[in-house]
């Protein structure tokens, strides 16, 4: 497991799988565990477990998981089981469908949200 440069208290200190900042991937991603993105994806991303999209990020296609953190800049929907926070430098063009929403100042976000109950969430999604 790859360990988190910086991770809030919430998130898994460490990774399962990560695209570093000078990668650039196409195509989808299926991670048994949490990831981290620094790099450039192109694809769909779906993982059981937390996903992070780091300051230097780009990604375009949907996000899939857990507790979801960005601060990069995506292009696509995001569904979460549980918390999706979008941090200061973030900007999320895109949906999102969660149990909990967290947004820092500064950050930008151009979609609709769609709050879920927890008793009602059955796992990841996956959407067009």
């Amino acid at each position: 497991m790859l360990k988190s440069k910086t991770a809030g208290a919430s998130m898994s200190r460490s990774f399962d799988s990560l695209i570093g900042e000078k990668t650039v991937f196409e195509g989808s991603i299926n991670c048994d565990g949490a990831i981290r993105i620094d790099g450039k994806v192109t694809g769909d991303i779906k993982a059981s477990g937390d996903i992070v999209v780091g300051e230097g990020a780009r990604m375009e296609g949907n996000l899939s998981g857990n507790i979801i953190q960005i601060s990069g800049i995506v292009n696509g929907n995001v569904y979460s089981n549980y918390m999706v926070r979008l941090c200061s430098t973030a900007r999320l063009n895109g949906d999102i469908e969660t149990v909990c929403f967290i947004t820092e100042e500064g950050a930008f976000f151009h979609g609709k949200c769609t709050m879920i109950s927890q008793k009602d969430n059955t796992g990841n999604h996956e959407k067009d």
